[in-house]
This record gives structure tokens, sequence and C-alpha cells, in this order.
């Protein structure tokens, strides 16, 4: 019973990296506009956001080892919730930098503590449970974009869809 429990919040920390991906990737025309950040601007703020995340790669084995794995999968989901509130109501170029950065680190984060906890279960189990689980990423990232599409169906907009994006990560 443990163990169904834990597979499922480790497939929900796979979904929810999709679903931000997914969704995400769907509305960044939107919020460029929204933002008022040019392409090039995204460009540079995206690779940025990816080299600021770099250190907590480079301390993530320590890092899982001294902070319980699930405080940092719900602490990286929180993070997620918040930059998606951002992109909901914020504007101009420092906040979408400063939302692009807490974005990087809660993905980085999300998916290094999701991954480790993978790992522990397989050895303790036998199991080779890494490729399934991480089929729910892509079924994230189907249904992100499947979300983002039916709210724009239903004459909702980008800031509705990142505001039911940060209740499911909030959820979660």
């Amino acid at each position: 019973r443990p163990i169904a429990m834990l597979l499922a919040l480790l497939a929900g920390g796979l979904v929810a990296l999709g679903l931000q991906d997914g969704g995400g990737g769907a509305l960044w025309p939107d919020a460029l506009a929204a933002f008022g950040v040019s392409k090039g601007a995204f460009g540079f703020l995206s690779g940025l956001g990816a080299v600021l995340a770099l250190p907590v790669l480079l301390v993530s084995g320590r890092l899982t080892a001294r902070i319980d794995k699930r405080l940092l999968m719900a602490g990286s989901a929180l993070l997620l919730a918040v930059a998606c509130v951002g992109l909901s109501f914020g504007s101009g170029l420092a906040l979408f930098a400063a939302i692009l950065t807490v974005r990087a680190v809660a993905i980085t984060l999300l998916d290094l503590s999701t991954n480790a906890v993978v790992m522990e279960v397989e050895a303790d189990t036998g199991r080779h449970l890494m490729s399934p689980l991480h089929a729910g990423y892509s079924g994230g990232a189907v249904g992100g974009a499947a979300l983002a599409w039916g709210a724009f169906a239903l004459g909702g907009g980008m800031r509705a869809v990142y505001l039911i994006l940060a209740a499911l990560f909030a959820v979660y």
C-alpha cells in the first residue's frame, strides 16, 4: 500500500512537469505579448534561467541526501504554482526574468527529487519503474496542451490556464 501511494506521488510529479511544459509551451506567445517581451529576450532569459538552475544540479546529490525528497517535490510544486500565478497577473521584463528563474529552479528540483526517489524505489523493489513513470511526463505534456486548447475554446485565455495550473501544482 505505501509503495502504491509513493508511485502515485512520483507519477504526479512527472505529470506536473509535463503539464507545465505542454501548457506553458502552448502559451508562450501569449505570455510574451502580455509581458511585452521580445522573442530574443525570451530566448536569452530562458537560457539564463537554465544557467541559474545549474548550481542546483551541481549540489543535487547532497541536496537529495540531506533534505526529504518529498519535501523537495512539494516545495518545487509550490514554486511552480508561484510562477504560474506570476505569469497570470504580472507584467514587465524584470518580473518575467524572475518568473523564468523561479520556474527553472522549480523544474530542476522537481525533476531531480522525483528521479532520486524513483531510483530508491527501484533499488528497494528490484522493479524497473523509471520508463513507465516517465510516460507520465509525456501524458502531462499532452494534458497541458489540451488544457490550453480547452480554455481557449471555451473563451478563456492564458491567465485562466496558468491559474488552473497553479491550482493543480498547489494541490500536488
